[in-house]
């Protein structure tokens, strides 16, 4: 119950590959999980630790998908991290002149508004059953074992069943920074594709960039996005469903993908 039966723990083991750079695209599999109350959450948890991306599988016919798309999306934000933290630098500095105190939130947003303005582009994985939780994962992050995160759901009540969340709908303003844009791709010619933006990309003129890279309106439609999320609760779940689809798509670099590569190079400077 506080891991497996080697002794070791998921979350402090999560934590560990975190802090080496480590990113975990974690799986569920549907409709099994569904017996377990917090599976989803501790799924998400996982992936959330390590910035990475937690997707429902009905069956494993896709599974090679989740792992050559997550690949692709990985190795391409690898590739921009210094790009972001060029601008991260180039923002903070701006903000300091103005006499500005930012928020991490307001920071993401600004850092994604302008990576966006800038035309840069990168891969992104997208299904039609991400996985999402809002009633443990929040407080299984806090956690720094098994055990506690245990006690969290021991202590909470269990959550009304939630309505789908597709890619394509709830995170689409994040994800494409106000719509539209996208170049769909199988993850066959993902692979022989570039595995992230060009350099060059950055300074060209992007589709659908907001027209100022002041954050808010990314933050307005991040909270817009939030409040699609949870639909009536009787409503049928795509996650619960698993994954109808799983492609990877080349688009105007997301809010998501920029707040996760920050934190990344956070903990890198943390390291260092």
């Amino acid at each position: 119950p506080n891991g497996d039966p080697s002794g070791f723990d998921p979350i402090v083991v999560a934590r560990a590959m975190a802090e080496e750079g480590i990113t975990i695209y974690s799986v569920g599999c549907e409709p099994a999980i569904q017996n377990y109350r917090a599976a989803r959450a501790f799924l998400v948890t996982l992936a959330e630790i390590t910035e990475g991306q937690a997707l429902a599988l009905a069956s494993a016919d896709r599974l090679a998908d989740v792992i050559i798309g997550g690949a692709v999306e990985e190795v391409g934000l690898t590739a921009l991290a210094e790009v972001a933290e060029r601008v991260q630098r180039e923002v903070e500095l701006e903000a300091a002149a103005a006499g500005e105190t930012l928020t991490e939130e307001m920071g993401y947003a600004r850092v994604a508004s302008r990576m966006q303005q800038q035309g840069v582009r990168s891969k992104q994985v997208r299904s039609n059953a991400m996985m999402s939780d809002s009633v443990y994962a929040p407080r299984f992050k806090e956690a720094t074992t098994l055990a506690e995160a245990r006690g969290v759901v021991e202590s909470t009540a269990p959550p009304a069943p939630l309505a789908a969340a597709p890619m394509h709908g709830m995170a689409a303003a994040m994800r494409r920074g106000g719509g539209g844009g996208a170049r769909r791709m199988r993850h066959g010619r993902a692979l022989r594709s570039s595995f992230g933006p060009r350099r060059g990309a950055v300074g060209e003129e992007g589709r659908d960039a907001p027209d100022s890279d002041s954050g808010d309106e990314m933050l307005e439609a991040r909270d817009a996005a939030a409040g699609m999320a949870a639909p009536a609760a009787a409503a049928p779940s795509a996650a619960a469903a698993g994954a109808e689809y799983v492609d990877v798509e080349e688009d105007v670099v997301s809010y998501e993908q920029v707040s996760r590569m920050m934190r990344k190079n956070a903990k890198k400077s943390a390291r260092a």
